[in-house]
Parts: structure tokens; sequence; C-alpha cells
């Protein structure tokens, strides 16, 4: 199976998640699996094939901006400047995406066909029909922040939700002893 020229015919769980992705009626997907393993660049690039079929209109991403290590406090600038440090892994996909796609129709910079957004404000916003939401680093999600996620999503709508149960970086869940992914 390959999705933008990417094939992953000698990876059979990427190929699952491109499947289940892809799937007309299957509008929560959730993937657990270790860190490295292309939950975010498969799922990216299965949503722009998507995309591109004029299947979906709209890409979310989001993601909690969990910080690891010692807190680097207030950062300058406005809400894009803020959570740009907490968007490395979708940039590295993108830029992965663009250098390894065989489609014509890749330009070099995808990041405006993508909305990012915070999980916190998420809040009030719907994932409306023909949207994609991706939520990268699950794991690090409370329950609620997951419930007001998933009754976002209207009837013709997909949310992927992607995380690894042994990379819990926020505190307040690494203290529970477990995630509410799980």
């Amino acid at each position: 199976m390959s999705v933008l020229g990417i094939s992953t015919k000698n990876n059979p769980e990427q190929a699952e998640l491109i499947r289940l992705i892809m799937q007309t009626g299957k509008n929560v997907i959730f993937c657990e699996a270790p860190a490295g393993t292309g939950k975010t660049f498969i799922s990216l690039a299965t949503a722009l094939q998507m995309q591109l079929e004029k299947r979906y209109k709209k890409i979310i991403y989001t993601r909690n901006p969990i910080q690891l290590g010692e807190n680097m406090g207030f950062l300058p600038g406005g809400l894009e400047e803020k959570f740009d440090p907490f968007m490395a892994p979708l940039h590295d996909s993108i830029d992965s995406i663009c250098s390894k796609s065989s489609h014509k129709l890749i330009a070099n910079d995808l990041s405006y066909k993508v909305d990012v957004c915070p999980i916190a404000f998420m809040r009030g916003r719907n994932i409306g029909d023909d949207t994609i939401c991706i939520v990268d680093e699950a794991q690090n999600c409370t329950l609620e922040e997951l419930k007001t996620l998933l009754t976002r999503i209207s009837t013709y709508s997909k949310i992927i939700i992607l995380g690894s149960n042994k990379q819990i970086d926020n505190p307040r869940i690494r203290r529970k002893g477990k995630s509410d992914f799980q």
C-alpha cells in the first residue's frame, strides 16, 4: 500500500493504519505504537492524500504542548510563535513527506494545508464535515481533553488519535501511573 507515492510494503502496521484511515465510515481511529514507528508521518501523508483526492477539505493537527524537563517559562510572541516549538514533529513529517513523495502535486511546503491548533484551544471549535483531525501525543491528554475532542467531530469528519503509552511526558498523568489514552 502507498500514499502520495510513499510505499509501506515492508511495514504491515503502517499499511494497516493507512487502510483504517482510508476506510469510509471509520470516523475514529486510535493508534498506539512506540516512538519512531511513523504514526504521525503516515497519518499526515494519508490525510494529505485524501485531501488531494477531495475526500476531505481540511486537516487539523493538534497536540498538548507539554514540555519535557525543566519549564522554559513564558515564551515571547503570539500564539503561533509560542506553539511553534511544539510543532517540530509535524514539521519533520512534512519535510519527510516532501522529500519522499513522488506525487506531482506535493509542493515543498505543505504546512499551509494543515491547520495547527493547541488542544487547549479546541474547546468550542467543531471538527466540521470534510475535516480530518490528527491528535498527536495523545498519551499526554487527560480524559477530559480526549472527550472534548471526540465530542467535536461531525458525521463526515474523521479523528485520528495517536500516542505511545511508553512516552508520558505530562507530569500530572505520569503521577497517576497510567494514561487516559490507554
